[in-house]
């Protein structure tokens, strides 16, 4: 059988989860037989680029201009709607939610993945001409059938929209592997002692002026301590003025890194901690988990059903809960490390090979 991607997230996504699931997706389905192609001619995708199709080329990758990614975007739909329109694959796996497709199908199967339900959970933060949650409700509506990445996104998933719970699977994501042994770059100078916070802070989900406010009185007494932020571009005038007058300024450091500079960040922080209180997975908890980091997460989302016992709890809206719980992690008391080891064992059991196997049977049952 043959599938379909079309080129949606390739076009928007340099870096990002929605972009990996998919590359680790294709990745491994000539191991199951499974023939694919991917309806694009242009990406700048990073992980696009480790599986050497010939058929992509580079975007203008030394050049940067406004509105860049739209031009993108839109060669990219061209070309994708040429492959739709031949009709030469068995089912269409579309990488995110513009439901340009639909009138080209004739009656041809789609499988749609939601990852999360953030749209619709916090739409009020995001402004009107966003047309995510429109087009997403669309494309469930059409689907033959959806995956979500968890239970928790399964739940919230039938909750705002009227679906058939029996087309709704749950895939979780597998672990995505990283290079142990490649020396650490030296020309990174990664603090002595630090929490480490990964991703996003812009959105208000992400808790992250919540996470500042608590640990000041924790920065401020142990005052060696700093905090690494990997991803979300350099601190923006609001953090740093945040910072500023809480007298932590000289504590926090950015710093954007390649998945196995990332891997390093893990194992040298005393203790990752996230305290966004939504999403739709969090691959962060599986880069932690896998390289032996204590995780402190909040207990809201899907953080219980993903890292279970292996990985300390707080509530994401009181301070001095997150505060109590890494108090521990300051004056490095060995009970720190008491879960770590559950994180090694909680870990195994995400595994590409056999998420792509789940995919495959339900790609399956449209050959």
């Amino acid at each position: 059988m043959k599938i379909l991607y079309d080129h949606q997230v390739f076009s928007f996504q340099n870096y990002g989860g929605i972009s990996r699931y998919f590359y680790e997706i294709m990745k491994r389905l000539p191991n199951f037989g499974v023939e694919y192609e991917l309806a694009a001619k242009w990406s700048n995708n990073h992980y696009l680029k480790q599986l050497g199709m010939e058929t992509i080329s580079p975007f203008l990758e030394k050049k940067e201009f406004r509105g860049k990614n739209r031009v993108l975007y839109f060669l990219n739909q061209i070309v994708s709607k040429r492959y739709i329109k031949k009709q030469n694959y068995d089912l269409i796996h579309p990488t995110y939610y513009d439901p340009y497709l639909l009138p080209l199908l004739k009656g041809k199967p789609f499988c749609l993945t939601v990852h999360d339900m953030i749209h619709e959970r916090f739409s009020d933060q995001f402004s009107s001409q966003d047309k995510t949650r429109e087009h997403k409700k669309k494309m469930i509506k059409a689907a033959s059938q959806i995956i979500t990445v968890s239970e928790c996104t399964k739940k919230d998933l039938l909750y705002y929209f009227d679906v058939d719970e029996a087309k709704v699977k749950v895939i979780h994501h597998g672990v995505s592997a990283l290079d142990h042994f490649k020396p650490l770059n030296s020309a990174l100078n990664f603090p002595e002692k630090y929490l480490l916070f990964v991703g996003a802070r812009k959105d208000s989900y992400k808790n992250f002026p919540f996470f500042v406010r608590s640990i000041v009185p924790l920065l401020k007494k142990y005052s060696n301590w700093k905090v690494l932020c990997v991803g979300g571009g350099g601190f923006n005038s609001i953090e740093k003025n945040m910072m500023s007058l809480l007298g932590v300024a000289g504590s926090f450091i950015q710093m954007n890194l390649s998945d196995t500079d990332l891997f390093y960040a893990y194992k040298k922080a005393a203790a990752f901690v996230f305290p966004s209180y939504y999403e739709g997975f969090g691959f962060p908890i599986l880069e932690a988990l896998q390289a032996g980091c204590p995780l402190y997460l909040a207990d809201a989302s899907c953080f219980p059903e993903i890292a279970g016992e292996a990985a300390h709890y707080f509530n994401p809206f009181e301070e001095e809960d997150l505060r109590s719980v890494l108090l521990p992690v300051f004056e490095e008391e060995s009970r720190v490390f008491s879960k770590v080891g559950l994180g090694y064992s909680q870990c195994k059991k995400y595994n590409w090979d056999s998420s792509v196997s789940d995919l495959v049977k339900i790609y399956k049952k449209y050959s």
